[in-house]
């Protein structure tokens, strides 16, 4: 219910808000053959996933990936219970598709601890919350930035597991075509894989 309830508040306050322009705009500039109508629609399930994110977002105390009732269904459980097995040691990355919290949820569920690279919110209250209900996934969040990146390095080091999205926004990084359009990418990710395998 409160995912429903998010996911129509989304669809419906997210159009009014001045960056569904800007949303629109980029959906077109990336995927013209869509059209305005398309671009506009697929920008308003975009408000509406957001919307039943922050609405699950609140529930992630109550969600257990594996109860089998059909609302999580968890593909790739074997990579979780290898690495798992193995004793630790592997980056899971995912981008802000349906509920990105969920992921660390399901390899935590699984008996994997795994450490958050997060962006901090711009408003610190709402940064507070948002720790506070990931620490329902993970004890360590680690901030982005040069103190993080060295926090990242020890965890790989001591055969920790780390999550990470990869869909920010990069001022600096390689450029990498994304649409037809250079877009600044973080290569961290990929020089922490292959430093220490």
């Amino acid at each position: 219910r409160a995912s429903n309830l998010g996911g129509r508040l989304g669809r419906t306050i997210g159009p009014r808000l001045s960056i569904h322009r800007r949303a629109v705009r980029h959906i077109s500039r990336a995927m013209p053959e869509l059209g305005s109508d398309g671009a506009e629609e697929v920008a308003r399930g975009m408000w509406e996933n957001l919307g039943r994110t922050f609405a699950e977002f609140a529930k992630l105390n109550t969600l257990d990936c594996y109860a089998g009732d059909g609302r999580i269904e968890v593909a790739g459980i074997e990579h979780i219970d290898r690495v798992r097995e193995a004793g630790g040691g592997a980056i899971f990355f995912s981008a802000h598709f349906a509920n990105w919290e969920i992921l660390p949820l399901s390899v935590t569920q699984r008996g994997l601890p795994v450490s958050l690279v997060y962006r901090s919110a711009n408003n610190p209250a709402v940064n507070d919350m948002i720790l506070r209900m990931r620490r329902l996934s993970t004890e360590t969040n680690v901030a982005k930035g040069a103190a993080g990146a060295r926090q990242l390095v020890n965890i790989i080091k001591n055969g920790g597991s780390l999550g990470i999205l990869i869909d920010q926004k990069q001022n600096a990084g390689i450029p990498v075509p994304f649409f037809g359009r250079d877009a600044m990418t973080a290569p961290a990710m990929a020089q922490l894989a292959l430093k220490f395998g």
